[in-house]
C-alpha cells in the first residue's frame, strides 16, 4: 500500500455541488480530500482487505445468533428490551439486510483489523459509490493518475442487484432527516439505485 499525493481537480467543489454533494467543506473543513490517493496490490485487496470483511462478518451474524438466544448480551449490548422480541423475530424469519460500513484500520503489513460496523443506515455511501467513482474517471482523463488506474469498487451495481434480491417489482417507503444534507443525499442515492433495479418508491420525512 502506499499513499502517493496528487493535484486535486480544479473544479471538484463545482462538480461535487452539481452531483448533490454540498456537504463536502462543512464549516470550512475538508471532508472530500483528493490531495491523495491509496495504491494497493491485488493481493492487498484480495488477501488483506476483502477476505477479512468476509471472515468478520461472518462473526458479527454469529454473535446476532447467540445475542437471540442470551437476554445477558442483548443487556450488555444495552438493546431496549422492548425491542428483544422484534429482533428475535426478524432473526428467525431470515430478513433480508441491504447494506453495511466497515471501518477498518489498515497499515499493508497485515490483514485489516475492524474499528466499527456500521449496519445501520451508514453514510458515505453516496461519496464511495459514486463521488469516488467520477474522481478516477475525470483523474485518469486529465493524467492525475494513470490511465490504466482503477478502483476495487463494485458498491453501485451490488446495491442495484440486493435490490432485486430482497424485493423484486416492490413499494420502497425511505424516511430519514431530509433536512439533513449527508442523510438527504444518503436517502436519495439509495433512492435512485432502487429505481434502477426496477422498485416505485415514496420518499418520507421523518418529521
Amino acid at each position: 500500500m502506499r499513499r502517493i499525493p496528487c493535484p486535486e481537480r480544479d473544479d471538484w467543489q463545482a462538480t461535487a455541488e452539481a452531483a448533490g454533494f454540498d456537504f463536502h467543506t462543512p464549516d470550512g473543513e475538508r471532508y472530500w480530500d483528493e490531495r491523495a490517493y491509496y495504491a494497493f496490490s491485488l493481493d492487498e485487496i484480495e488477501c488483506q482487505i476483502e477476505a477479512p470483511t468476509g471472515e468478520i462478518h461472518a462473526m458479527c451474524l454469529e454473535l446476532v445468533e447467540r445475542a437471540m438466544g442470551d437476554e445477558n448480551v442483548l443487556r450488555r449490548l444495552k438493546i431496549p428490551p422492548a425491542c428483544w422480541p422484534i429482533l428475535t423475530e426478524s432473526w428467525q424469519r431470515d430478513d433480508a439486510t441491504l447494506y453495511g460500513r466497515f471501518d477498518f484500520s489498515f497499515d499493508g503489513r497485515g490483514p485489516a483489523k475492524l474499528l466499527e460496523y456500521n449496519a445501520d443506515t451508514p453514510t458515505s455511501i453516496f461519496e464511495a459509490a459514486v463521488f469516488q467513482w467520477t474522481w478516477l474517471e475525470q483523474a485518469a482523463a486529465r493524467q492525475i493518475i494513470p490511465k490504466n488506474a482503477d478502483q476495487f469498487n463494485a458498491i453501485h451495481d451490488r446495491l442495484i442487484e440486493r435490490w432485486r434480491q430482497i424485493a423484486p417489482g416492490a413499494h420502497l417507503h425511505l424516511t430519514g432527516s431530509y433536512d439533513n444534507p449527508e442523510d438527504a443525499v444518503t436517502l436519495n442515492y439509495l433512492e435512485d439505485t432502487a429505481h434502477q433495479a426496477g422498485l416505485a418508491t415514496t420518499a418520507l420525512a421523518i418529521e
